[in-house]
């Protein structure tokens, strides 16, 4: 294996901001390479063996492009996320220990990716200050074509399908096609009520052709009986709130057993999302001291008496009709136990389910 690792969450991102500032109102931003160079290497002497070195870089469209449009950047396997920078600004990123060679990937709506990987190490400061935006022309242009397919259904015509702001209608045969794309990655996207896809990320490369499949099936959910303890105790024998609910993927369908507070009304302590023709259990923050489940066999949610003395963790577990899980709460101090009564396959199904739900009385 190479010396070499392409770089994950080992950079620092120190710098990239959103276009035109003066380098006085921002002190990481600055108005040519020399300047950020002389402050990265300032820098790096203070920040210690830690940093490898730094990356100096600064881009131009090849274009007349000179609004506040930024550019974003991501490093490719790493978890930084999307940043900005405006054009003929110089930024810098400190690159820490356990990465000498780094992928940046460059994207702007109407040009084509450009991607570049450099080396640092030995306390070094590089400079990329060559990179140029692209647009497309007609020799480089490219395209996706692809078809829907729908689980149990022949009504794959009229299905919106989009790639960013565009959006294409299936034909009869489920076909649909963007053409004048640029070079990157594109996220391919499909709607019809009733239905989830599963879309995906496609890597364009320029001048070529892409084929893609979306496969559609039917949203499931699953009915669920649960019951928390509102004391801080492992006893689920007395005591307890009880209720009912039907999940499915999306945000709204969750289940916060302590009620829908403002602290933690986004972080759900069980809900479920759909891969395919499956449901799978999850829990929204993993930690030592956060949430997570157990699973139980041959037992009925009534001869639950307590939450035994265990590893609370979250497997991916696709649930059936009658499962039984004793789960532990997001803040890691209380525990609930919870049912599978039933799986559905599509909305009328769930539609069924609450219904039952809303003909049971109100405790």
């Amino acid at each position: 294996m190479s010396h070499r690792r392409v770089l994950h969450v080992w950079i620092t991102l120190l710098f990239l901001a959103v276009c035109a500032q003066s380098a006085q109102a921002d002190p990481l931003q600055f108005d040519s390479t020399e300047e950020a160079v002389q402050y990265a290497q300032q820098e790096l002497g203070k920040l210690g063996p830690r940093y490898v070195g730094a990356i100096v870089m600064l881009f131009n469209y090849e274009d007349e492009n000179y609004g506040s449009a930024a550019y974003h950047v991501r490093i490719r396997g790493g978890t930084l996320g999307t940043q900005m920078l405006g054009p003929g600004k110089a930024g810098v990123f400190f690159v820490s220990k356990g990465g000498e060679e780094v992928t940046l990937i460059f994207e702007c709506t109407g040009y084509h990716e450009l991607s570049r990987t450099v080396e640092v190490s030995g306390g070094n400061v590089l400079v990329v200050d060559d990179l140029i935006m692209e647009r497309p022309t007609e020799a480089d242009e490219s395209t996706i074509i692809g078809r829907v397919w729908l689980e149990d259904s022949d009504e794959i015509e009229g299905i919106t399908v989009r790639i960013g702001d565009d959006a294409f209608t299936t034909d009869e045969k489920g076909r649909f096609r963007f053409d004048k794309l640029t070079s990157g990655k594109k996220y391919v996207s499909a709607y019809k009520p009733g239905y989830t896809f599963s879309g995906g990320t496609v890597q364009v490369e320029r001048g070529t052709n892409e084929v893609v499949a979306l496969k559609g099936y039917l949203i499931r959910s699953a009915q669920v009986q649960w019951a928390y303890q509102p004391l801080e105790s492992r006893d689920l024998s007395d005591g307890l709130v009880w209720g009912e609910a039907v999940l499915d993927s999306r945000e709204m369908d969750k289940i916060v057993f302590a009620g829908e507070s403002e602290e933690r009304k986004h972080r759900p302590d069980v809900g479920v999302y759909q891969k395919g023709t499956e449901l799978i259990l999850r829990c929204s923050h993993i930690g030592s001291d956060g949430p997570g489940y157990i699973q139980l066999e041959d037992i009925g949610l009534d001869e639950i008496l307590q939450a035994p003395k265990a590893e609370y963790k979250h497997p991916r577990t696709p649930l059936k009709e009658g499962d039984i899980f004793i789960c532990k709460t997001y803040d890691g101090k209380h525990f609930a136990k919870l049912q599978v009564l039933a799986i559905n396959v599509g909305l009328a199904d769930k539609r069924r389910s609450l219904t039952d739900i809303a003909r049971q009385p109100l405790e």
